[in-house]
């Protein structure tokens, strides 16, 4: 499938066979369990891993028609939209992301909508008459006023305040 052989199709599966978990904090440690699915926290292979087996995600995305983009384990998708339709944009996105949420399920993945954002961007004005959040399921994602992705601190205006100080 990947055309991976012999030694190197051997060292690979040994990533996945034969793993198991421990958390420790301080002088207390839990109990050594097996790790049935997934690869070590900080694995060389983890991020490429993801990356292989979330690759169909991107087709939920272009079902609903949201622009998106995709790194190591972060899924973005955007809308946009005159004030007006603020409300049409977070259904979609709702929608969306519930859908995402759905297939996190089948692949054994959970969406923590805990750690998931939205932000709407535009003019002070503009964004005055905006209090829109996303409903997935039955979590409400609520409104982030400043977000930091990939090392770089937004805000709802673009003005890089956050980002400079």
């Amino acid at each position: 499938m990947l055309g991976v052989g012999n030694a190197a199709l051997d060292w690979f599966a040994s990533c996945f066979v034969n793993q198991t978990q421990q958390v420790i904090t301080g002088t207390d440690s839990s109990s050594v369990s097996e790790l049935l699915i997934g690869t070590p926290q900080g694995s060389v292979l983890g991020s490429k891993c993801f990356v292989t087996y979330a690759e169909d995600v991107t087709e939920i995305f272009q079902q609903h028609g949201i622009p998106h983009h995709l790194f190591a384990d972060d899924m973005q998708g955007t809308g946009r939209g005159k004030p007006s339709r603020v409300n049409k944009v977070a259904t979609k996105l709702g929608i969306c992301v519930s859908a995402v949420s759905n297939w996190c399920a089948v692949k054994s993945l959970q969406l923590n909508t805990k750690k998931t954002e939205v932000m709407w961007f535009g003019s002070a004005t503009n964004l005055s008459s905006v209090d829109q959040h996303l409903q997935v399921g039955s979590d409400k994602v609520s409104l982030s006023t400043v977000v930091y992705d990939l090392g770089v601190f937004f805000d709802s205006e673009l003005t890089m305040t956050s980002h400079i100080s």
